[in-house]
């Protein structure tokens, strides 16, 4: 997963160019309005009709300045426009820099959430493959589709997993994604996480009640994780709720009843 990054170029003329300076320019006397300063407020307004303008600011992590920048109509009207052929837009650039308060400013503005780049990767894809928790919890706070695929059919669950990004992983299964979404309509998050060792992600999806067995020991023991093998078939019969005497020993047993919507008694 690829995300081209601004024309260093640009972010040069960027930084030198302020959006203060143009008033200074537009308010001198009428007698003084040349063809030179008209060119700039005509420049301007092309630079704000640019996307990589409303993108310079999404990656710089000012979040207060981006919030400014869009009170200008011609800059909220790019909040969904694409650099052409890359699908990259503002929020696909905010959360690639690691900046969650520039997408929560973004989405609370009107950014699509799940507008996917090309590939098909939604931003909620990218802050999951790169383990961004701040960002995953933000697009999530904006009710990201946490069950969204890309083209070749993976979610943000099978990401996280992938990857070992258990904190990322927590929030998405609090947010209700399907625990068993199969890629290619066989290989689960589950076994995904068996398969690279990452044994507190298979912990926690088991304690959502992700399907274990004998394809979940074999690429257990494919990947040559030993430890993780004997777990998972010492736990085959064990339900939600066994997980959690296991991942949460220290909680009460009343409140473990309400963690999970999937645990296998009634909740109280």
């Amino acid at each position: 997963m690829k995300l081209t990054g601004i024309p260093q170029e640009y972010s040069r003329i960027h930084s030198k160019c302020r959006r203060q300076d143009l008033p200074q320019l537009l308010t001198l006397a009428p007698g003084m309005m040349t063809t030179e300063t008209t060119d700039i407020e005509h420049s301007w307004k092309l630079a704000l009709s640019d996307p990589l303008y409303l993108i310079a600011f999404a990656s710089s992590g000012d979040h207060e300045v981006l919030e400014e920048e869009l009170d200008d109509p011609l800059v909220v009207a790019m909040i969904n426009a694409p650099i052409t052929d890359t699908g990259v837009c503002p929020l696909h650039a905010a959360v690639r820099s690691g900046h969650a308060e520039c997408v929560r400013v973004l989405c609370k503005r009107g950014a699509a959430v799940d507008l996917p780049m090309s590939g098909g990767y939604s931003p909620l894809h990218i802050a999951t493959n790169l383990g961004l928790v701040d960002c995953v919890r933000a697009l999530c706070e904006a009710d990201a589709d946490v069950d969204q695929t890309a083209n070749n059919g993976t979610t943000s669950l099978m990401e996280a997993t992938c990857r070992g990004h258990v904190d990322c992983l927590r929030i998405l299964l609090e947010a209700g994604a399907q625990v068993d979404f199969a890629l290619r309509g066989h290989f689960t998050p589950l076994y995904a996480g068996a398969h690279r060792g990452h044994f507190e992600c298979v912990r926690l999806l088991s304690s959502y009640g992700a399907k274990r067995d004998d394809h979940a020991v074999r690429y257990a023991a494919g990947g040559g994780h030993t430890l993780l093998r004997d777990w998972l078939m010492l736990s085959r019969d064990w339900g939600p709720l066994h997980h959690l005497e296991v991942c949460l020993p220290h909680e009460p047993p009343s409140s473990k009843v309400t963690l999970r919507p999937c645990t296998d008694e009634p909740r109280t």
